[in-house]
């Protein structure tokens, strides 16, 4: 309206402000509402892309952003390992890749790197890597020395696996046995046998000295001296020795074929050993004297017992090395009608029955060991691994990097494929 003073509004200015507080209001909600219905698009784009782990608040409230990004890398790790089980090698890399650019402190991306370098031979970058993971995380430090040990192991590194066990033996006396097993082991297929134990002197020095004799007689007998080697075994006090030690001594004695001296010493130690240990140190001793027939009653005792998991992986493991068709139909049987029977992968069942040219029960373990790998000999139904092929070190190699096997079974496939070569 016209006044006085030229043109003024004709509402009074109390009735004018509560129409701009609605417009505000307004105004507000609609960007309020298009925020959130932003923020639901970006989740719903994460889920249709797989990353499931980001929640609807981790987008739409600004102090859980940080949460997204490491959401992410473990998208991308997620499937790295799904590419590799599938020998995408290079899709592996560029997932792996996007993990670390998005969160480069991600310890699981990092080790997962390690392990692809490893795969693919480039030892220099892998074992750089590792020690970057030990220096980087060392709180962490066993679970990146066992993930090292199997890299190393299936990749048949015997050099380096036997001194980065040596070491974890003597940085770690609390879990010295499956250390100084793995040392053991490997030193019993590593052909510079000197070379190894000259350049973990110090390691080897930090010892039990039960351990250092172990180490000796192998020296002695891989150069010949095969009677000094049982005389420095046998020359020890009367003293009880820990079970992880006395079970190497009766190996080292049976490799030394001093199957009388062997059994002795498992009478005189026996009781610091499990039953289950027992059980098994008898199963070698008459594998060593040649008796299948006895050899096979062991096995049956064994299997009149519950069973364990780790029942089951010795003996996976034991057939693996020492074939026997009969005994392995045995425990299929168990494991198949048992519904108490302990957790398993298959995997070791499917090899199993592969070492003893079981076609069906392997058909059978194949598709419960659900192997999803991508490799056409190693995929569910299609597994076509025969016995021979355990026999290859290289088809060997590929099967424990590809499996998942209890790690007394890839000691066998290794063992197997080594005692084949030479």
């Amino acid at each position: 309206m016209r006044g006085g003073h030229g043109w003024v509004c004709a509402v009074q200015a109390r009735e004018v402000r509560p129409f701009w507080g609605r417009a505000a209001g307004i105004f507000l909600l609609c960007l309020v509402s298009g925020y959130l219905a932003i923020a639901s698009a970006v989740v719903v784009g994460f889920r249709a892309t797989g990353v499931s782990k980001v929640g609807w608040l981790d987008v739409a409230w600004p102090g859980r952003w940080e949460r997204v990004a490491p959401a992410r890398a473990g998208y991308f790790i997620d499937r790295a390992a799904r590419y590799m089980q599938e020998s995408n090698f290079g899709g592996a890399e560029l997932a792996l890749q996007s993990a670390l650019h998005l969160n480069p402190g991600n310890y699981e991306g990092i080790l997962f790197l390690a392990q692809l370098r490893h795969y693919q031979k480039e030892f220099f970058i892998s074992d750089a890597v590792f020690e970057r993971l030990l220096d980087t995380f060392p709180e962490r430090g066993q679970e990146t020395a066992v993930a090292r040990h199997d890299a190393l192991l299936t990749r048949q590194r015997f050099a380096e696996l036997a001194g980065l066990s040596l070491r974890m033996a003597t940085q770690h006396p609390a879990h010295a046995p499956p250390w100084i097993r793995s040392a053991l082991f490997a030193l019993s297929l590593e052909p510079n046998l000197g070379d190894v134990l000259g350049k973990n002197a110090a390691a080897v020095a930090a010892l039990p000295t039960t351990v250092v004799a172990l180490l000796r007689a192998e020296e002695l007998g891989r150069s010949g001296s095969a009677s000094a080697a049982t005389q420095l075994l046998t020359g020890l006090p009367g003293t009880p020795l820990p079970p992880y030690v006395a079970a190497e001594y009766v190996v080292q004695l049976l490799r030394l074929n001093e199957r009388d001296l062997a059994e002795a010493f498992l009478r005189r130690h026996s009781p610091g050993l499990s039953p289950l240990d027992q059980e098994f140190f008898r199963m070698r001793i008459d594998q060593a004297s040649g008796d299948t027939a006895l050899v096979r009653l062991d096995s049956e005792s064994l299997l009149t017992q519950p069973l364990s998991r780790a029942t089951v992986d010795r003996l996976a493991a034991w057939l693996v090395e020492h074939p026997d068709a009969r005994s392995f139909q045995r425990l299929d049987q168990l494991m198949r009608k048992d519904e108490n029977r302990p957790a398993i992968t298959g995997w070791e069942l499917w090899v199993a029955a592969v070492a003893c040219d079981a076609e069906q029960e392997a058909d059978f373990w194949a598709q419960r060991a659900g192997a999803g790998t991508g490799d056409p000999q190693l995929s569910g139904k299609t597994i076509r691994f025969r016995a021979g092929d355990l026999t290859d070190p290289g088809a060997v190699h590929r099967l424990i990097a590809t499996g998942s096997f209890p790690r007394e079974v890839m000691f066998s496939l290794i063992q197997r494929a080594s005692a084949a070569k030479r």
